[in-house]
């Protein structure tokens, strides 16, 4: 009886030898698995503060890209207004040149006829002249 129990106490202290190590071991675990647990917490922080700075500085260059487009679409409006005062001056340009290439044509005319004119009252006056030089000339006879 004395060997039986020597046996069951050598098995028992097995058992608690093994269950010793088992928790030995579970605590290793769990430590390992705390320490594991505070650095990913640790990064999780670090990202949510990465991920905020990322989500304001998205949010400035979405706000100077709205100022951008503002400011080109003025600018866009402003050229548009530009090229319109352009052509509309353009146009009066070519409409003030055709009236005075019109008007010098006119002019040039106008002087043509005045000097036809003109020779010709000369032409009828000395013909006139001629004609009472002749008749002085008939009548001193």
């Amino acid at each position: 009886e004395l060997a039986a129990s020597e046996r069951v106490k050598r098995q028992a202290q097995q058992e608690r030898d093994e269950l010793q190590d088992e928790i030995n071991s579970s605590a290793a675990k769990n430590t390992q698995i705390a320490e594991e647990k505070r650095r990913l917490e640790a990064r999780i922080a670090q990202l949510e503060e990465e991920l905020e700075e990322e989500q304001c500085n998205t949010e400035l260059i979405n706000d100077r890209l709205k100022k951008s487009m503002l400011q080109a679409d003025q600018m866009n409006l402003e050229l548009t207004a530009e090229r319109s005062s352009s052509q509309r001056g353009e146009g009066l340009r070519a409409q003030l040149e055709r009236q005075n290439k019109d008007l010098r044509q006119k002019l040039n005319e106008l002087e043509m006829a005045v000097k036809s004119k003109y020779k010709a009252n000369i032409a009828a006056l000395e013909a006139k002249i001629a004609q009472l030089e002749e008749q002085v000339d008939l009548e001193m006879m």
